[in-house]
């Protein structure tokens, strides 16, 4: 009997290796003299640039005020400080200007030392904007308890808004959960609007969601949600926007040990129908990895690769699935369904009637386990998967042609970063 493959590209098979340094052998030049460290803390008021000859340390909540743009040149290392769960705002009608490059990425990490990092290990970057939110104009972000003057406020009537650009930035070991429901997440955007530029990010190991949306309409492309605890892509309160080009893979030994709900791939809702405005997130080639690819995930509470809560209209198309525990979802909820849509994807190896629960098959694909070569179940790690394919769906994922710009060779595209020699100002 012919067996059905499907092909991983490159990305995937990169995606459970530490990227190490090369030896420099004889040719071995002086180590880098470790840069110095600047605390930042409180408010920036006045516009400030972080320099790549310098380390930071972030401590507390750190805010940057309405009219003020915090740049950070390419090659710039931030810590965030463990002990005061430090995080970084950028507060409506303030910008920041983070622009890496593929061999000079900006990273945002942990405090600790080598070899000790772990996720949650602070609370992560905050993105703020006059972006509609179907809960009002004046809204307090997740993970702030209560706003003080504008500090952690976002939402108004402009979904067009510019809160600057990050590009080529890497978030590693953020994102806590202060309490069920109320948490700072690795990246946070809360009414962020379109004339924002977000563009290749790696975010890994988040202590809760690796990305969630908050009402506005910011797009986003080249995101990658690395080992995250809960949700990978999460959007909320009227999201409107479109999100291209994505990765993400779950570790079978982390799921939703931060708030207790299930963790999934993507999450889509929006709370309430307040201003008759729902999440309609538009989700297209994104290739997905769930824990069932990686081993065992028996008493765990890994769930959907993508569910639509009530209020929430989201779409999904010309992605891949593979190996997670449930399939598509869009929930059935007192007459507040969640309505998504789902074409031309590629849903393999979900067993059961959890597939497709509440949605028609339509354009979709559906691949089970028994079609599958064995390797692709019980594998330690994805570089065991051979250079395989779906016959007719090479225009799936994230990784559809070489033109799309991942720069899969850079200094970028470090997914484990436990041991690498930030002290001494390396990147990788």
């Amino acid at each position: 009997m012919k067996k059905t493959f499907i092909k991983v590209s490159s990305i995937a098979m990169l995606a459970l290796s530490s990227i190490g340094f090369v030896g420099c052998g004889e040719d071995a030049v002086d180590p880098p003299v470790a840069p110095v460290v600047d605390a930042l803390e409180g408010n920036i008021a006045e516009n400030m640039t972080l320099t790549a000859d310098k380390s930071y340390l972030l401590k507390g909540k750190v805010f940057v005020q309405a009219g003020a743009t915090l740049t950070i040149e390419p090659g710039t290392i931030i810590y965030g400080d463990k002990a005061t769960a430090a995080a970084l705002i950028v507060n409506r009608g303030a910008k920041i200007d983070a622009v890496g490059t593929a061999e000079k990425p900006i990273v945002f990490t942990s405090n600790q030392p080598a070899g000790l990092r772990d996720t949650g290990d602070w609370a992560g970057v905050v993105l703020l904007g006059n972006g509609i939110s179907n809960k009002g104009e004046n809204v307090t972000i997740e993970g702030i308890s209560a706003a003080e003057g504008e500090n952690g406020l976002f939402g108004g009537s402009n979904n067009a808004d510019n809160s600057g650009k990050l590009s080529f930035v890497r978030i590693e070991y953020a994102g806590i959960a202060l309490a069920p429901n109320n948490e700072l997440n690795s990246l946070t955007m809360g009414g962020v609007g379109s004339g924002t530029q977000i563009d290749h990010i790696i975010v890994s190991y988040a202590g809760d969601d690796s990305y969630e949306w908050f009402g506005g309409a910011v797009n986003a492309s080249y995101l990658i949600a690395n080992r995250g605890i809960d949700d990978d892509f999460d959007t909320d309160q009227g999201y409107n926007g479109n999100l291209t080009y994505g990765f993400a893979q779950k570790d079978p030994a982390l799921s939703d040990m931060a708030d207790g709900g299930g963790s999934r791939g993507m999450e889509n809702s929006s709370s309430s129908s307040e201003n008759a405005i729902v999440s309609m997130p538009k989700f297209k080639n994104f290739t997905m990895v769930g824990p069932k690819v990686f081993g065992s995930i028996e008493g765990t509470n890994h769930a959907n690769a993508v569910r639509n809560d009530k209020f929430s209209q989201a779409s999904v198309e010309n992605s891949v699935f593979i190996g997670y525990v449930k399939g598509f979802e869009n929930k059935i909820d007192g007459g507040v369904d969640g309505k998504g849509t789902f074409s031309n994807n590629v849903l393999v190896a979900v067993e059961g009637d959890a597939t497709l629960k509440n949605v028609e098959e339509g354009t979709n694909t559906i691949i089970s386990v028994a079609d599958l070569s064995t390797q692709l179940t019980g594998t330690p790690a994805l570089d065991m998967i051979e250079e395989v394919k779906v016959t007719g769906h090479e225009s799936k994922g994230a990784f559809v042609s070489e033109a799309t710009a991942w720069n899969l060779e850079s200094n970028w595209m470090v997914l484990d970063a436990q041991d690498v020699d930030y002290e001494n100002g390396m990147l990788k």
